[in-house]
């Protein structure tokens, strides 16, 4: 599967043209903008989620990469995630993403003991200087994206207090409304509907590695976000565990031929957008 296709389908559940938003009950998020229903905050606030689960792991990936094939994590490298589905980046360093640790440390008493852990991530990162709060400035690139109107006004909803600033506490309580992608597309359909495929989600609320239609006889395979993997449909269920063990190493492989041409290249300092 093309990587930069994968990328673009987490947690597609808003219709574009808006007819099925309108069936969805969820109206957790009060709208600050007349742009946005309280419909499209909660869709938006799901995806950022996911978005979120998606370049922590991928950076954990490249950092464990990294520090295998180096013997330690460049200080210099920097990157860009992968892209949100709409295309938003946000430039990080590896050399940040080694210190998080310290991070974390230093700031875990201000996050509520039930905030969601890629929320945590994602605000460590966004927090450049380190002072415990998201300003507008840090915020700015992920909020301003043309072709997502709604990210803007749901991070409005998570300054509670209306001073310009999020702290952890505000970021978490604003993440606790949001459901992870197998969960929020199940509370979408409204549960099992009768003949109809509803996903089936593990505790945490993403997808189970095996997938199936019952009322077809239909399974098939998806990681955590529900992206399929390609020729798994069949009859019963596939070994999906085999499936995902066997992508995770064609995409280990295809790692490895990267770096042999950056280093043939000399390009670690080159921006690099995936």
């Amino acid at each position: 599967m093309d990587e930069k296709h994968k990328y673009r389908t987490y947690n597609e559940i808003i219709d574009k043209s808006g007819s099925k938003m309108s069936k969805n009950p969820n109206t957790r998020f009060p709208s600050k903008s007349s742009e946005c229903k309280p419909q499209q905050l909660t869709a938006i606030g799901n995806r950022l989620l996911d978005w979120f689960s998606v370049i922590m792991a991928d950076s954990k990936k490249r950092r464990q990469h990294s520090q295998k094939s180096k013997g330690k994590a460049p200080t210099n490298f920097l990157f860009h995630f992968p892209p949100f589905p709409c295309g938003a980046r946000l430039p990080i360093t590896l050399e940040e993403d080694v210190e998080s640790k310290a991070y974390k440390l230093q700031f875990s008493a201000h996050f509520p003991p039930a905030c969601k852990t890629e929320a945590k991530w994602m605000f460590g990162h966004l927090d450049l200087n380190n002072d415990g709060q998201l300003t507008t400035q840090e915020l700015y690139d992920l909020e301003h994206d043309q072709n997502e109107r709604c990210i803007k006004p749901f991070i409005d909803t998570c300054d509670l207090d209306q001073d310009s600033a999020i702290n952890p506490r505000e970021w978490c309580r604003c993440f606790e409304k949001t459901d992870r992608p197998c969960a929020a597309v199940r509370r979408r359909i409204g549960g099992d509907p009768i003949g109809a495929y509803a996903p089936d989600c593990d505790v945490q609320g993403f997808y189970k590695p095996t997938q199936c239609h019952n009322s077809v006889g239909v399974c098939w395979c998806v990681d955590k976000h529900g992206v399929e993997f390609a020729n798994t449909r069949t009859r019963g269920k596939p070994n999906c565990e085999d499936v995902i063990n066997s992508a995770a190493s064609l995409t280990s492989d295809d790692e490895d031929d990267e770096e042999d041409d950056d280093s043939a290249e000399g390009s670690a300092d080159r921006l690099l957008v995936f």
